[in-house]
């Protein structure tokens, strides 16, 4: 009808008119947007994170719009609006490609793993999980790696995948033997190393690594809610 052409000719408009612009006056013009939104919005920029983001990288602010695209998806994660999480993670990630932004890179990739599980996506949890792992063996952070490694156990185990999952536990306990005080991380390779061999039908082992899981947390004094949870499901098959 009439109302859809004028709105679609409006918009042609606008692009032509925007795409003629010159390049440094369109960098201004999304930068004093951003401003606008920055104070107009103080305080309550949640709603707008995802905006900010594009108007800091259409202005060539790539540091500003990984900024608030990695925002946008944590605040997207806790409205459960997984997909759109992890598009706005990868877009973050897409704009950190200096070595200089490795390690943030690195601390991304875990919540992007994280929200593939959600979305049903194991397969790119592993791929993303991998990919963390070996940016914090670069890095030299056993700690970081093993937490990785980890991770990537889960999603195998995620996927009926059992023994990968417990190669993954193993690359994890080889990373945390340099870092003997991890008391966290070892308690919950054992509690996850006893959920895979449950599931594997290897009772004793398992009993075993659930004891290890458990003694560990009670010397870490420190209850992770995560290694309660999958010791008690492993326990109760």
């Amino acid at each position: 009808g009439q109302e859809a052409d004028l709105a679609f000719t409006h918009d042609k408009i606008r692009e032509v008119l925007y795409q003629s612009l010159n390049p440094l006056r369109r960098r201004a013009i999304h930068r004093q947007v951003v401003q606008a939104i920055e104070t107009l919005y103080s305080g309550r920029l949640q709603p707008h994170y995802a905006s900010l983001a594009h108007h800091y990288q259409a202005a060539e602010d790539t540091i500003r719009a990984a900024d608030y695209f990695a925002l946008a998806s944590r605040h997207a994660a806790s409205v459960y609006a997984f997909v759109d999480a992890a598009s706005y993670m990868e877009k973050a990630l897409e704009l950190l490609i200096g070595d200089e932004e490795r390690m943030r890179r690195a601390d991304l990739l875990r919540p992007l793993a994280e929200t593939y599980l959600y979305i049903g996506r194991p397969d790119k949890a592993i791929e993303v999980g991998q990919s963390a792992g070996d940016l914090w063996r670069e890095l030299g952070d056993p700690s970081k790696e093993a937490e990785a490694r980890l991770d990537v156990a889960f999603a195998f185990h995620w996927m009926g995948r059992e023994p990968e999952a417990v190669s993954g536990i193993q690359r994890a306990m080889e990373c945390l033997e340099v870092r003997p005080n991890e008391l966290r991380l070892r308690a919950r390779a054992y509690a996850q190393w006893g959920l895979a061999t449950t599931n594997m039908g290897d009772t004793a082992v398992a009993l075993a690594q659930l004891d290890r899981a458990e003694a560990l947390q009670a010397q870490n004094g420190d209850e992770d809610p995560f290694i309660t949870v999958v010791t008690l499901w492993a326990r109760s098959w």
